[in-house]
């Protein structure tokens, strides 16, 4: 086991259009999504982080976010592999790198912590967490597939590059169902609200 980086990326350039508002707005414990989301990343021990967010919250997002990095898309409808693309291309190739969705802000630190150590011990697998059976959000890429990802032409999704690359999967069970906690609806919401 290396003591290798593992980056995370945290996917939140949509428009929230099925919960009416922006996701990384959003709120949890007197915290926007994207703000706890990268403060329990950073607790974890996970660095480099970048979020992808719509070229109208970039400026919002640095000083919201200090110590992330930003990367801006201008359309709110690009595909979630476009999302991935632009925040790797952000961070760079050589590390493995969580891929984080911003409506799944209820994981655990010690999900996080699990994964990354997970990541460390297989580096050439995708770690995926498993809760009552059922696999989850965030995910861990290895470097390998980064390199893909980057690579790929649009039209792809991460579902096509992940089959096509051969690379095994790792699954690991965790006591955390914010792994299977999609923020989609407003009946999912259970009190958060916008920011």
């Amino acid at each position: 086991m290396t003591s290798t980086p593992i980056a995370a990326v945290i996917l939140a350039g949509g428009d929230g259009g099925r919960i009416g508002t922006p996701k990384l707005k959003l709120r949890i414990g007197g915290q926007t999504y994207l703000e706890h989301i990268a403060k329990t990343l950073g607790a974890a021990g996970i660095s480099p982080i970048a979020s992808v967010v719509h070229e109208r919250f970039r400026a919002w997002a640095s000083v919201a976010v200090p110590g992330i990095s930003i990367a801006a898309i201008e359309d709110p409808e690009a595909s979630m592999f476009e999302s991935v693309r632009a925040g790797l291309l952000r961070l760079g190739q050589d590390h493995a790198t969580l891929i984080v969705p911003v409506d799944h802000p209820y994981v655990t630190e010690e999900t996080y912590r699990r994964l990354v150590q997970t990541a460390r011990a297989n580096p050439d697998a995708i770690v995926k967490p498993v809760f009552n059976g059922i696999s989850g959000h965030p995910i861990v890429v290895p470097a390998e597939v980064v390199r893909l990802v980057v690579a790929s032409a649009g039209g792809k999704t991460l579902r096509d590059v992940i089959a096509s690359s051969g690379v095994r999967q790792a699954m690991i069970d965790v006591e955390d169902e914010g792994v299977l906690r999609n923020m989609n609806t407003p009946n999912d919401l259970e009190g958060d609200f916008a920011a």
